[in-house]
């Protein structure tokens, strides 16, 4: 009887355990089944976004959610139709829609990408064909061109998401969208590995920011954009690499070279993409150049200085020292009576300085030399005993 009752426990017992297992093996079936379905439902509201948009609007908007790969397929889906290829002289690279008026459409796009034609062609997307576009200006220095194309049925990027003062930090992800290749439009995701600093480009410098996102040949006035669709600048340079030094180039969808340098690109920012573009739609130039304040920049090896700018119309030059901007040399002949080496720009117009040597040089270029409407450019500089103005009044708030 005691063995009948132990065996009777015994099977008691197994039984429990086994419904037991069952149970727990259901339980995370069903999590893992939930998950699955929260992930699939997350990319497929982004790619069926994407879909059912319609041809003419502008962009919807992006909710920033916890799961990165659901935010970078909404970004694609979303933005990546704003993204145009352009056909130059043979050459490939890419242009954004930025905005539709009077029935034609506003592309932004490098300026070396027009370097070996001013008659590009824009194919946008869902298009079979190339429309011919007309170059409205350019600015070489910066590399920003802006091209105009008969056609009022394109995906455009709104101003709400094209602002200079937006917010974006080292490693923040980031996609980059461009005619990769010259093979159509694609996608890449990173983060952003500088922020700011000054590149040496074709026997210039240049301010840029750095991303591990692909900057393939061919992406050349493309896009990248944060988690929320801000465009937060323009893609523009690559680093490759020879046996003897490292070199920055364009990419210009013809690019062969060998010895790629991966995971590092660069990026013109929203900062100074902004002014420049603002410029060439607001001063005529007829499909030349657009003249700028002029500013040079140099980088350092000094590691507690991002580099410097040298104010050329402004008669002095300033270098990041400490994270403040420090006037280091003065031009006798043209300098405002009052700054001195040592001191610090502390404000430009109603713009506090900070340590981001982009973001400082496109509130610069927000102003122009003769333009006579808007605020005069005013400094507030510091010199550690007072604070004082120097004002230009030759120079003036030129975009808002």
């Amino acid at each position: 009887m005691l063995d009948e009752q132990k065996q009777d426990q015994f099977d008691g017992n197994g039984e429990s355990n086994g419904r037991a297992r069952a149970d727990r093996t259901l339980v995370w079936i069903v999590v893992a089944v939930m998950t699955v379905i929260c992930a699939a439902v997350g990319v497929l509201s982004a790619v069926l976004t994407g879909h059912f948009m319609r041809r003419g609007q502008t962009l919807p908007a992006i909710t920033v959610g916890e799961n990165i790969q659901q935010n970078i397929a909404a970004v694609v889906a979303t933005r990546k139709p704003a993204v145009a290829e352009i056909s130059c002289g043979g050459l490939r690279g890419s242009g954004i829609a930025m905005k539709r008026e009077n029935g034609k459409v506003y592309v932004l796009t490098n300026a070396h990408v027009l370097e070996t034609s001013k008659s590009p062609s824009v194919r946008f997307d869902g298009d079979d064909s190339y429309y011919a576009g007309e170059v409205l200006g350019y600015n070489t220095f910066y590399d920003v061109a802006v091209i105009t194309v008969v056609h009022d049925d394109v995906y455009v990027l709104s101003e709400e998401y094209i602002s200079p003062t937006t917010v974006y930090n080292e490693g923040d992800y980031v996609v980059a969208i461009g005619n990769a290749m010259g093979m159509g439009i694609a996608s890449y995701d990173g983060i952003i590995s500088r922020s700011s600093e000054v590149l040496t480009y074709n026997l210039k410098q240049v301010p840029v920011m750095r991303t591990t996102a692909a900057i393939n040949a061919g992406m050349s006035g493309g896009a990248l954009f944060d988690m929320s669709g801000n465009l937060i600048g323009l893609d523009t340079y690559r680093m490759s690499s020879s046996k003897q030094k490292d070199i920055a180039e364009t990419d210009d969808g013809n690019h062969n070279a060998s010895y790629d340098v991966e995971d590092t690109g660069f990026v013109v920012p929203i900062s100074i993409v902004y002014p420049v573009y603002k410029q060439i739609l607001n001063y005529n130039v007829d499909g030349g150049e657009v003249g700028l304040i002029n500013m040079q920049y140099f980088p350092t090896t000094n590691t507690s200085s991002i580099g410097g700018i040298i104010f050329v119309d402004l008669g002095f030059t300033c270098e990041y020292r400490g994270g403040k901007l420090t006037v280091t040399s003065i031009d006798s002949d043209n300098a405002y009576n009052g700054i001195s080496v040592g001191d610090v720009i502390v404000a430009v117009g109603e713009y506090e300085i900070t340590s981001d040597l982009c973001r400082t040089a496109g509130e610069f270029l927000r102003y122009r030399k003769y333009a006579y409407t808007g605020a005069n450019l005013r400094l507030t500089v510091s010199n550690g005993d007072k604070t004082f103005s120097a004002e230009y009044k030759d120079l003036h708030r030129y975009v808002s």
